[in-house]
């Protein structure tokens, strides 16, 4: 049986498959985490703010720049849903 590489969305904290030509998340590389299809298309609109404190934390704590806002005041999500690549 084939082990399947996985990653745990930073989101969520749920694994997904992530390698061996199937890949059910995203890897942002401005952000340095992993985030799943589900919560990806979920926050397609912008960050839900439950997550923002722990996002922000992580952010400043990387030195990494903070995502801008949307329209609505939540933080815009640094990738493009239904592409594989980061924005």
């Amino acid at each position: 049986m084939v082990q399947l590489s996985t990653e745990t969305c930073f989101f969520c904290e749920r694994p997904f498959i992530f390698g061996e030509q199937q890949y059910y998340g995203q890897y942002i590389h401005q952000w340095e985490l992993c985030i799943c299809d589900v919560c990806r298309s979920l926050n397609w609109d912008g960050i839900n703010p439950r997550y923002e404190p722990r996002l922000l934390a992580h952010l400043s704590e990387r030195q990494l720049l903070r995502p801008g806002r949307s329209a609505r005041g939540l933080l815009v999500l640094a990738c493009r849903v239904g592409s594989s690549e980061a924005a």
